[in-house]
Formats: C-alpha cells, structure tokens, sequence
C-alpha cells in the first residue's frame, strides 16, 4: 500500500474520504469513529428511540461510504454527511407518520448549551443560555418538525446558516426565515407556559 492511502486521526475529513475514493475503505472507519456519536444525537433528538437511532446512523454510513466517490472533496464533508443523516431521519419519519415525538435532547446526555458569542443577541438568544434544560426541551418540542430541526442545527450542533441550507435542502434565507419563526413560536410557549 503506498503512503498516500494510508489514513492517521489526525487528518482532516476530506483527505480521509480521498483515501476512501482511492480505494482504501478501511479508511472509512475513522470517519465512522468521527461521526457515530455526533448523528446518533442528531437523529435521537429528532426519533426519540435509541434502537431507531442507531439503525438510521447505520443506514448513513451504509450510504455514505457507497455514494463517497460522488462527494467533491473540494467541499465541507460534515455538511454532506448530516444531509445524508437528515434525508435517512426524514425517510424514517414518512415510514413512521403515527409517531409524532420531536425531542431536543437525549435525557442521557449532558452537554452544556452553545455559548452565543453576539453581542447582539435578541432576548430569546439570552433565554437559550439561562433558562433549565428541561423548560427548554419541552417547548423545541412542542414546534413543528421543521422549525425543532433548525433550532436543533443552529443552538446545539452549532451549524451555520449556510451548513443548515445544505443539510436541509433549502436557500440560506429560507433558514434564516425559519429560525427566527422558529425562535417566534418558542417565545409563545415559553410566554404560555409562564402564564400558567
């Protein structure tokens, strides 16, 4: 094997895939050691079952690895792989209409919120980094699908507006749109909610 399909944790996930392309698939276990973890949050946030979960992220990297000589390795590979992660979710939920859970957050996990660093953070930003974990859940779960998955990609996998456009198929002004009629809705359950 010469040494440019030899594949090291230190590199980055485009020279890793290029090895992959090359035809070293064994490669495409330190994307697996990546990502795993990271789409399995994604998806569980979203399918609310852990054993789903995990079938959904398996199906990810089954279709990932057969469509990997496709990916431009001139373009940001983690936007590609949570597309794939959020057309797999979106299958799942068609499969499965009954099922209505939208969770923000596995109950095991433990992550502390995204810091927001602007300064010119809206007041719904501010109540994102004070208000408890559990307040926050309930009410990202009372939004519809599309508008918790934005909320989701935005404020705890700390995606870009751009990212969001690619991984959701939609103009980066349409998730601009959405969020903030996203963060509109949250207000109102979180005003709602204080009513009570």
């Amino acid at each position: 094997m010469n040494k440019a399909n030899i594949c090291t944790k230190d590199m980055g996930d485009n020279d890793i895939v290029l090895c992959v392309q090359r035809g070293n698939n064994s490669c495409f276990d330190l994307i697996i050691n990546r990502y795993e973890q990271k789409l399995f949050y994604y998806v569980m946030r979203f399918v609310c079952n852990a054993d789903e979960s995990r079938d959904i992220v398996q199906n990810v990297f089954i279709k990932a690895l057969k469509h990997i000589d496709s990916f431009d390795c001139n373009k940001k590979f983690s936007s590609w792989i949570y597309r794939i992660a959020h057309n797999e979710t979106m299958n799942w939920f068609t499969r499965n209409k009954h099922r209505k859970c939208v969770s923000i957050d596995d109950d095991n996990e433990q992550k502390e919120f995204v810091n927001l660093s602007d300064t010119t953070a809206t007041a719904l930003d501010k109540w994102f980094q004070i208000e408890l974990r559990d307040e926050l859940h309930d009410a990202v779960a009372q939004l519809p699908k599309q508008y918790a998955q934005v909320i989701q990609l935005h404020y705890f996998e700390d995606k870009s507006y751009k990212e969001i456009s690619k991984i959701v198929n939609k103009p980066t002004s349409s998730v601009g749109t959405l969020l903030r009629r996203a963060k509109k809705q949250l207000l109102k359950i979180v005003l709602k909610s204080e009513k009570m």
